[in-house]
């Protein structure tokens, strides 16, 4: 169910218009783009402590964010289109590293919610 709201909630915020359109466009994305990554990785991995995965989540995320500044034909094929874009991003922004921080914390706290309800003695 989680995946399923996130989806939407991310395509949504690349068309938003209202108040905080920039940050919504920009930021808000990055978000929800490590909680979905983060949310599929437990759905498919649930024995995988929720640190490791946000760890792995927050590491590929990194070197995606970093690829942006290359140029070379993959990526920027990949950038033509709103799925490529949406995985691989345009444009280098350190300030989305903030903004993947949040994402995984919220993802962290989410898995553990989780894990509590359905597991209540699982490690971390």
């Amino acid at each position: 169910m989680t995946i399923s709201i996130l989806v939407p909630l991310g395509i949504a915020s690349k068309f938003y218009q209202g108040p905080g359109k920039y940050w919504c466009i920009h930021y808000f994305g990055d978000i929800v783009y490590v909680i979905f990554w983060s949310m599929v990785l437990f759905l498919f991995y649930p024995r995988i402590r929720p640190l490791v995965i946000v760890s792995i989540v927050i590491t590929v995320t990194s070197v995606i964010e970093f690829s942006q500044l290359l140029d070379n034909g993959l990526l920027s094929w990949m950038r033509h289109s709103f799925i490529g874009r949406s995985l691989v991003g345009d444009t280098f922004s350190a300030y989305d590293f903030i903004y993947y921080g949040i994402g995984s914390i919220i993802a962290f706290g989410w898995m553990l919610l989780i894990q509590c309800k359905f597991r209540p003695f699982r490690r971390m």
